[in-house]
């Protein structure tokens, strides 16, 4: 589920996705996922692909959800 998240949120750049579209359109209908099992999940991919002393490349927009921003 990281990479398709990954996935997911660099071909959609720019454009931001509350936890409740994430799992809409990552998880299957029959899946009962939580909000937290989102934020736990863009954790463990800040974990493994986030470069230490830079910033993370899966940005959280406080109060509505996560992004990837193009590179500039």
């Amino acid at each position: 589920k990281e990479f398709s998240l990954l996935e997911f949120l660099i071909r959609n750049r720019d454009r931001v996705y509350t936890p409740d579209q994430l799992v809409d359109t990552l998880w299957a209908d029959d899946t009962e996922v939580s909000v937290d099992a989102i934020r736990q999940c863009v954790r463990r991919l800040r974990t493994k692909i986030d470069v230490p002393e830079k910033p993370s490349y899966i940005t959280t927009v406080v109060g509505v959800g996560y992004k990837v921003e193009s590179v500039k």
